[in-house]
Parts: C-alpha cells; sequence; structure tokens
C-alpha cells in the first residue's frame, strides 16, 4: 500500500467477511471517500469509489475524481489467481476536460509549453502486469484550445510552417480528436486530427510503447477559414502533397521525410539560407574577430 499515499485519512465503510486460515472465502467490500489521493506522479483529489475484495481478486466501480482541473471517472479489475506474479487486469477510465498542462506537470517534471483541455474514454480489455505486449483495448479522445508545438512531433515543423508565413508554427489548435487502438505492443490510429483556421494536421500510423515511430503527418492550409475554407484547400492540394511527411525515429526525436519530393528540392521552402550556403564563405557576412585592447604605455 505505500504507493498509494493519502495526504489526509480516507473515510470508509467496510463489510464482509475475511478467511482467517486462508483459502477461499474472503469477501470484503469498501466504500472509500478521500479528499486528497496520490499515485505514483498523479493527484486527484474528492476521490470516491466502491471496493470489492474477493478471494484473489480485486474490483473498483463507480470510481470519481477530481483530476487536474477536470474530473476521472472508471472501473477497474484484477486478478491474482493465475499462475506465476503476474496479475491479470481490465480497465476502462474516462476524463472530462483535463488540462494537459496541469496532468503534464503532474506526470513529468521536466517539459515544454504544452495547454489544451482534454477530454476522452479509454479501454483496457485485457492485460497481464509485466507483459506490455500484452495489452488490448482502444479508446477516443478530444482536446479544444490546445498549443502542442512543445511536442517534437509536432514542433519539428514548427520552422517549416514559419517559413510559410510567419506564426504559423505557432498556431493554436482550437480542437481536435482521434481513435485509437492497443495493441502488438502499440498505439495505433489512422485520424489523428488537429484543427485550427489557419491549418489542419493529421497524423496515421503507430507508436510503439517504448516510443518507435511509425507515422505520416499531412498539413492542409487553410482548410477551415470561414465560408471559403474547401475552396481553398482545393487550390492548395498541390502544396498539401508536398507537406506531407513520413515520420519515424521515436517520441523524443522524430526523424521527418518528405513523401513526395527529394529532400534536395525542400530547399525551396528555405531559399535564403539556401542561396547563402551558396556563396563562397569570404562573400558571406561575417562578424570581425574583436581586436583585444593594447596595454597602453
Amino acid at each position: 500500500m505505500e504507493q498509494y499515499i493519502f495526504l489526509r485519512p480516507p473515510q470508509a465503510l467496510i463489510d464482509g467477511v475475511v478467511a482467517v486460515r486462508g483459502g477461499p472465502g474472503t469477501d470484503i467490500r469498501f466504500d472509500v471517500r478521500a479528499d486528497d489521493f496520490r499515485w505514483w506522479r498523479l493527484h486527484g483529489t474528492n476521490l470516491d469509489g466502491h471496493l470489492r475484495f474477493r478471494d484473489e481478486t480485486l474490483t473498483i466501480t463507480n470510481l470519481h475524481s477530481a483530476f487536474c482541473g477536470g474530473l476521472l471517472a472508471g472501473n477497474l479489475f484484477f486478478d491474482w489467481s493465475g499462475a506465476g506474479t503476474n496479475t491479470d487486469y481490465r480497465l476502462n477510465l474516462a476524463v472530462t476536460n483535463v488540462s494537459l498542462r496541469d496532468f503534464l506537470a503532474d506526470a513529468w517534471s521536466k517539459t515544454n509549453r504544452l495547454e489544451g483541455r482534454v477530454t476522452g474514454r479509454g479501454e483496457i480489455t485485457s492485460a497481464r502486469t509485466g507483459d506490455a505486449k500484452s495489452i488490448r483495448g482502444g479508446g477516443t479522445i478530444s482536446m479544444e484550445d490546445g498549443y502542442l508545438w512543445g511536442l517534437p512531433i509536432f514542433g519539428l515543423f514548427s520552422p517549416i510552417f514559419n517559413t510559410i508565413s510567419p506564426g504559423l508554427g505557432e498556431t493554436r489548435f482550437t480542437s481536435g480528436s482521434a481513435a485509437f487502438t492497443l495493441g502488438n505492443g502499440e498505439v495505433q490510429t489512422q485520424d489523428f486530427e488537429m484543427r485550427s483556421i489557419a491549418m489542419r494536421l493529421q497524423y496515421r500510423g503507430s507508436v510503439s510503447y517504448d516510443g518507435t515511430l511509425d507515422a505520416t503527418m499531412e498539413a492542409a492550409l487553410l482548410r477551415d477559414a470561414p465560408l471559403i475554407g474547401r475552396l481553398l484547400s482545393f487550390a492548395l492540394t498541390p502544396v498539401t502533397k508536398l507537406m506531407e511527411y513520413r515520420v519515424e525515429g521515436s517520441l523524443s526525436d522524430p526523424k521527418p521525410e518528405p513523401r513526395y519530393i527529394p529532400k534536395f528540392m525542400m530547399n525551396i521552402f528555405r531559399p535564403f539560407s539556401f542561396l547563402k550556403s551558396l556563396l563562397p564563405k569570404g562573400n558571406q557576412d561575417e562578424k570581425p574577430e574583436a581586436t583585444p585592447p593594447q596595454p597602453q604605455p
């Protein structure tokens, strides 16, 4: 229990039977309410739920908590009756209007700027502790008012967008959504999309549980502009294809590769730096080395 920290003693109503000589027969029910609860780096307040400890299983139902400026609800089931030390488990969790910034501040002590309000639901239909590849499940997630350029998979494209139009690579996303599946040691999605008036960003692909990426990113400019967004998006279809990338590497160090144009042609998006690189070094603007002051006689 040392992993589960109650900053103030919880209130609990307990009833049931305990098998004092071991074996089957234990069946205890807990109705728990806690003002302040911590597990790992996560923090919840005003938590309540129903727990049932029966033989070698634990069932948690009607779990509710205030969480990172929003709400969390869910049900969990654990079964350690099988052979070995691993535990089988299932769960479904839902979050509503959770602050991405507050969540990351709890989960990771050092992170780049990330903001947004997240609502979503996820389910693990089968899994076993000690074997990440055994996890099976899926869910959906949506976001409002998101700033995600602090994530490497978004931030690596920020300079390119800023070259097209200054400030484009700093755009806040008004909304976003994705459906995902869990299985074979990876998270997969075919419709991860972030939307703003200036652009839509779409990701399709997978990320493994160790962070390995295999995805495609496509940017559609002005797709959601009022009144004429669809027309502008159609007119800019060739540009959209230029902005389609294969992204590999890892979440912390993604490696982009343009899908439809050679890398050397990407210099058209950086014309001034490209032209400067062609100049002989003697013709480039260089600051003269500072001359150290001479000692006075």
